[in-house]
């Protein structure tokens, strides 16, 4: 599951390589990329969390 969010931010750097003219549009790309990647783990945390209270109040 991580391995394409590393491509995309690889992705993301090798876009601000290949253009040196665009670097602060390629560096907030990729602070982008890795906003959206802590979100996504917060809610799986989140979820993960949910999940385990509710099955606790299943079994008591």
């Amino acid at each position: 599951m991580q391995t394409p969010h590393i491509t995309g931010i690889f992705a993301a750097a090798s876009v601000g390589f290949a253009h040196p003219e665009s670097d602060a549009r390629a560096l907030i790309l990729s602070y982008y990329v890795i906003y959206l990647i802590k979100i996504r783990f917060n809610i799986k945390k989140a979820r993960h969390k949910k999940n385990r209270a509710f099955l606790k109040g299943r079994t008591l």
